[in-house]
């Protein structure tokens, strides 16, 4: 093994535990949808998981000096680009979280305001949600 197998041990944490935050929001995204259609998305979004964790495997095992440099670079491409949309749409769950954070603290300590959305507009949560 041509790597450190505690980089490649923290590199794995790294994508999973940023797969599970991940999934939560799109588990909210997918919850009105049909049941055969959310899980095929589900799926799909556990593959592209799946996909990163066995391109770092590869890499970290020497592999991929034995592999085509089209194939090499389009491996370590897809899964960045995953990567970075994973990180893009953690952002808006961590905004997402962090107001919704300041709305249980502030409702804490005001018990007596109470608020009713009788309209048909969104939320702040599922607008965020839906913009990651």
């Amino acid at each position: 093994m041509r790597g450190n197998l505690l980089v490649l041990l923290i590199s794995i944490g790294f994508f999973v535990s940023i797969d599970l935050y991940v999934f939560s929001g799109v588990k909210a995204l997918t919850e009105l949808t049909q049941p055969f259609i959310r899980k095929i998305i589900h799926a799909v979004y556990w593959g592209f998981t799946a996909w990163s964790i066995l391109t770092l495997l590869i890499m970290y095992s020497g592999l991929y000096t034995s592999m085509p440099a089209w194939l090499r670079t389009g491996a370590i491409l897809v899964t960045f680009m995953l990567l970075f949309t994973k990180l893009f749409f953690l952002l808006f769950l961590l905004i997402d979280d962090a107001q919704r954070f300041v709305q249980w603290v502030y409702g804490l300590f005001h018990s007596d305001v109470q608020t009713t959305n009788t309209d048909k507009t969104i939320s702040r949560s599922k607008f965020l949600l839906k913009l990651g």
